[in-house]
């Protein structure tokens, strides 16, 4: 009786370690884009550490995009898509056949060419050409990665552009925002082509 008493209480300890140890364990952190509009919706997830911008202080950009990206995803109405891993990650936003966008209650152009829609404040990664060594009576320069920096523009509505340094590989005509989702709520998107629109969602 007292044996198996002792089996079961053990039972019971060793079940309720396991579920606190499953309980105290990290969340893992996601980024997710849900689409609430009237139109198809096309997400590139790009990982943080694969973009940077150009350390130049008298302009904004260009801005480098790696060789690869972890797909292009195509959301209908009512459909979301998420990071591929837990790494920190921007996401290339399309909206097939947009006119205009809503920004802080004003109306612009879908479309910038080749420039690339930024929130303002967006830590991203910085690049610089330093010079290193002499060699042979000549410079030398070696491109250095910078810690990220906040995103700075003027006179935008919270919205930057930036030039897109790779439009042979990464092709940003029909981009409408690159932008870094929240890890605790949904990126939504709503409004028709004539009239797109994204803000924070539900929690994820």
């Amino acid at each position: 009786m007292i044996k198996n008493t002792l089996t079961t209480c053990l039972r019971w300890q060793t079940a309720l370690a396991a579920s606190i140890a499953l309980l105290s364990s990290p969340v893992q952190a996601k980024q997710c884009i849900w689409n609430n509009g009237g139109y198809v919706l096309t997400v590139e997830w790009h990982r943080t550490d694969r973009i940077s911008m150009a350390a130049k202080p008298e302009n904004l950009g260009p801005i480098k995009f790696a060789h690869f990206n972890e797909g292009r995803v195509t959301l209908a109405l009512g459909q979301g898509s998420c990071a591929g891993d837990d790494s920190p990650h921007f996401a290339l936003v399309r909206v097939v056949g947009c006119s205009k966008v809503k920004i802080a209650g004003e109306y612009h152009p879908c479309k910038t060419g080749e420039y690339v829609r930024i929130p303002q404040g967006t830590a991203m990664a910085r690049r610089v050409m330093l010079e290193t060594s002499y060699r042979g009576g000549g410079k030398d320069y070696e491109l250095t990665a910078l810690p990220p920096a906040p995103v700075e523009c003027w006179n935008t509505n919270g919205i930057c552009l930036a030039q897109n340094a790779d439009r042979s590989r990464v092709d940003t005509a029909d981009v409408i925002l690159l932008i870094q989702p929240s890890n605790t709520h949904h990126l939504d998107f709503w409004g028709t082509v004539f009239d797109v629109q994204w803000g924070q969602g539900g929690p994820l």
